[in-house]
């Protein structure tokens, strides 16, 4: 990792497994945008009320910042903490796609596709 990062892990006990997650999709995000200045991501456990885990997530670079989140009650899928740092990302990778951050060098042709 090469940028500064915070991981606060919310209702939920630190896992070196959610931890693993959250750090290989990080360093997957920095090779798609090399020009990230950080990351701050939020993993809630379930609830009482809820029985999935919610996943926020912040992406800065030098000109802007993307924040998507991921874990609805409505998606058993969320249930699984992996599952759902995993669409956290993809989320804010689709989004820097769709920015097309002038301050990346990825290659996003027409489309939005790298």
């Amino acid at each position: 990792m090469r940028h500064p990062i915070g991981l606060v892990l919310q209702s939920t006990e630190s896992s070196a497994d959610i931890e693993m997650a959250v750090f290989e999709a990080i360093e997957e995000l920095e090779r798609f945008c090399d020009q990230m200045t950080g990351c701050h991501v939020l993993v809630r456990g379930p609830s009482a009320e809820e029985c999935v885990y919610t996943v926020t997530l912040k992406v800065r670079t030098p000109d802007r910042e993307v924040a998507v989140a991921a874990g609805r009650a409505d998606n058993p899928v969320h249930r699984d903490v992996k599952t759902t740092v995993h669409e956290a990302f993809a989320r804010a990778k689709s989004e820097l796609r769709l920015l097309r951050c002038s301050q990346c060098s990825c290659s996003v042709d027409e489309r939005g596709q790298a």
